[in-house]
This record gives structure tokens, sequence and C-alpha cells, in this order.
């Protein structure tokens, strides 16, 4: 009676299982933050936690990727204004973008930016919420790295670049 049973027992579980993980739920995406950045950089995946500032004085908003993952910590900064007295998602002028790799959390051991680079980086802003304080777009940025980390042109490109990111106000 064992030896029969258990093979049928067995071929139930099997055909359960495979019953359970078929080709629709192997593709399901994995859940994204409710919060993100996230681009191809030099054609590899890459994704951040974020934070986000509003300096009033300036009309900048400022919007940066923690890569806290990395062996070494590195953060993203893209920014861009507003012209004053238009609140036209279109008007949209970016700031120079950098990549910064800090030992300890405050040494830089590496940089780039876009300042160097031939291009100011392409910002397009797809939701403005002033209310919740989110700001959603999506970027293309090509940095080049500083002369004092290296002898030779060394960039480093973000493509296919979106965010969503909450932001604080702060007055300076």
């Amino acid at each position: 009676m064992k030896i029969t049973f258990l093979p049928i027992l067995l071929g139930e579980l099997l055909a359960g299982s495979l019953a359970a993980c078929n080709e629709e739920s192997a593709k399901l995406p994995l859940e994204q933050p409710a919060f993100f950045v996230k681009a191809q950089k030099n054609d590899t995946a890459w994704s951040a936690t974020t934070s986000g500032t509003y300096v009033k004085s300036t009309g900048a908003f400022l919007l940066f990727g923690h890569d806290t993952l990395a062996q070494t910590p590195s953060y993203l900064r893209l920014g861009f204004t507003l012209p004053k007295g238009k609140q036209q998602l279109s008007a949209v002028q970016p700031l120079p973008a950098e990549w910064d790799v800090l030992l300890g959390g405050d040494a830089r051991i590496d940089y780039y930016s876009s300042a160097a680079a031939e291009t100011a980086p392409k910002l397009e802003i797809t939701r403005l919420d002033t209310v919740k304080k989110i700001v959603e777009g999506r970027f293309s940025a090509t940095l080049r790295r500083d002369a004092q980390y290296t002898k030779q042109v060394e960039l480093l490109r973000f493509t296919e670049g979106s965010f969503r990111v909450q932001y604080q106000e702060v007055e300076q």
C-alpha cells in the first residue's frame, strides 16, 4: 500500500507546483518602489533610492539618486528650474548633472559632471504636484569624469532614465 500511494502523492505535488508557476506568473514585473530613480548606466540597469529638495530662493529643484548598495556609495544629482512666472513643464531649464562617489559619506573619491561634458542633461518633467510635493519625469545625461581623477576622456552615460521623487521645500 505504501509503495503505490507514494508515487501518486509525488505526482500530485509535482503537478500542483507546475500549475502554480506558469509562464504568466514568471513574467510578472517586480514591484517598483513608490519613489525611485532608474536608468541604463553605461548600458547596465541601475536604480537608486531618492530624495529631493525645492530651494525657494532660487526656484531650483534638486533630485538625488542614492546608490547606497554599491561597494562605495555614489549619488546622482539632477536639477532644473522653471522660469519665474511660468509654471509650464515644457519650460524646464536643466541644471548640470553630477555623479559623486564618496568614501565614508563625505570624502569625494570620484566625480563626473555634465558641466564638463558637451551637452546639458535632457529632462522632461511629466508631473509636478506642488501639494503632495512629488515630481516625475524622464532624463538622459552624459557626464564627463573630472580631470582630477583621470588624464583621458571618460564618460558616464545615463539613458532611458525615469524618476518619481518626493521633495521637501527649503528657503535657501
